[in-house]
């Protein structure tokens, strides 16, 4: 089975990139790195993936969540990546050993629709139904709430 991505050349308007999908679930989110070498992909299975671009290959599998994973994103620096699940967590891992480092528990209590890091890669995002939290990384504390 592959998964299509909606990667369009813009002038042919055709899809450049299908990968399987190994996950066994739907695909919820996706994110490319910013210097264009990795993809990540969330799902359902409650698993993240990370896969080479370029080989198509999955590379590694970040496993923790305990509800199905419905955003992921990619810090400034592809370092990290920042994850949202259904179980009510936000969690961040680092992406060179697939080690989940941090697991934000208190910044809602429904899950999490939505997840970013700022351009600067000092605060992350999430949103649930219509609450929006940024969390500051370096203080580890919430620092909004919208």
């Amino acid at each position: 089975t592959f998964f299509l991505f909606p990667f369009f050349s813009i002038c042919a308007q055709q899809p450049v990139l299908k990968i399987p999908t190994a996950h066994t679930g739907m695909i919820n989110g996706f994110d490319v790195s910013h210097n264009g070498r990795f993809i990540v992909t969330a799902s359902v299975d409650f698993s993240i993936k990370l896969w080479d671009y370029r080989t198509k290959k999955e590379l590694k599998v970040f496993t923790g969540h305990t509800g199905s994973v419905n955003a992921v994103c990619f810090s400034p620096n592809d370092s990290l990546l920042v994850s949202g699940s259904t179980d009510t967590k936000i969690k961040i891992w680092k992406v060179s050993t697939g080690e989940c480092i941090a697991t934000m528990n208190s910044l809602f209590n429904r899950m999490i629709n939505d997840v970013c890091f700022s351009p600067d890669g000092k605060l992350i995002a999430g949103c649930s139904d219509n609450s929006l939290g940024v969390w500051d990384l370096e203080a580890e504390k919430i620092i909004g709430d919208f």
